[in-house]
């Protein structure tokens, strides 16, 4: 879900990143949280992981290993732990 008032984005490999990764995963580090994606499948960062380190990955040619999940594709997401930590109860 790419939702333009949420603070975390849908992000997955491109073709690059899947070649590069080959049958494993391919592992960054998104501010000292391990972020391992595989094949075509989804992940939901935070904005900043995605602007700040995501965009900046590239093949040695330069080409982008990521890419925001589209729409259409968004049911095929799974959280990260950086996502999906729990929120507080609200107070009472």
């Amino acid at each position: 879900m790419n939702n333009p008032v949420s603070d975390t984005v849908s992000v997955r490999l491109t073709d690059e990143g899947r070649k590069a990764a080959g049958d494993g995963p391919l592992s960054v580090n998104g501010f000292g949280k391990p972020l391992s994606f595989k094949g075509s499948v989804a992940q939901t960062v935070s904005i900043l992981t995605w602007k700040a380190v995501l965009t900046t990955t590239t093949s040695p040619a330069g080409t982008p290993l990521f890419e925001i999940v589209p729409a259409s594709a968004a049911p095929a997401v799974t959280k990260t732990a950086e996502a999906s930590a729990p929120n507080p109860a609200p107070a009472k």
